[in-house]
């Protein structure tokens, strides 16, 4: 993805919401406020190059179904698959309250218990 479309959010927020645009173009304004070429360059680079080849187990990866920046097909288990794209955070926002403090203090990855996951 080119760093340079964070200039035009716009053109951002259509590769990552494409028809729901019109809606989450201000949400994601005021989310991706940090808009440095060099920041973004580097933090690209760090994902990327990501030298771990397997999961960590003691990290609980919450993952949207329908992220199109990094599919969920791409990413090791364990995680936890939530309804939404690689917005979650702002989409998901009462799943994540509600469920995260749970997710944590329990060290929850079988959510049977839990509402809205996958």
């Amino acid at each position: 993805m080119p760093t340079q479309w964070i200039e035009n959010i716009e053109s951002l927020a259509m590769f990552a919401f494409g028809k729901d645009l019109n809606r989450r173009v201000s949400l994601y304004q005021r989310y991706l406020s940090e808009r440095d070429h060099s920041y973004l360059d580097w933090s690209i680079d760090q994902l990327v190059n990501w030298d771990r080849s397997k999961a960590d187990e003691n990290v609980i990866h919450v993952h949207g179904l329908k992220d199109s920046v990094f599919p969920i097909k791409n990413i090791q288990k364990p995680y936890i698959e939530i309804e939404g794209n690689h917005s979650i955070v702002l989409t998901q926002s009462q799943w994540l309250n509600k469920n995260l403090p749970k997710i944590i203090s329990n060290n929850i990855i079988d959510l049977d218990n839990l509402e809205g996951s996958n």
